[in-house]
């Protein structure tokens, strides 16, 4: 089931950023199982990720391929701090999806609150001097 990346729900950006995350029924409900099954992520998602990724240009749709990526090796735990430069260096975009993917990856991984809370922030300049130019 695709679950999104965005610790806050959908944010209606085109394309959101989601991953294929795995359930498992446990007494009355689903929990999140996906570590458990490392073998469909190295075999199946990973390399299909990885060959989307092969040669393609820059764009708001490989963020979303580099963040669903990242997010499989954290939950692994293959790499615990996986897209964490990629984040970085969005987050020194002016382009507020950026800036938002990278917010989404530093509350994603633990110890990087202050990251976080300054891409929160710099998403909503970034925003203003978006809706600014519009006008």
């Amino acid at each position: 089931m695709d679950s999104y990346l965005d610790p806050s729900g959908a944010r209606g950006a085109n394309p959101s950023p989601v991953w294929p995350q795995i359930y498992r029924l446990q007494g009355e409900k689903y929990v999140p199982a996906s570590k458990d099954f490392p073998e469909y992520y190295q075999t199946k998602v990973l390399p299909q990720l990885d060959k989307r990724l092969a040669g393609m240009p820059p764009s708001a749709y490989e963020e979303t391929l580099v963040m669903q990526r990242d997010k499989i090796l954290r939950v692994l735990g293959i790499d615990p701090t996986a897209g964490l430069a990629e984040a970085r260096q969005w987050a020194q975009s002016d382009d507020p999806n950026k800036i938002y993917n990278a917010w989404c990856v530093f509350h994603d991984i633990p110890g990087h609150q202050a990251e976080a809370n300054a891409a929160w922030k710099a998403w909503g300049e970034a925003l203003h001097r978006r809706l600014e130019s519009n006008w």
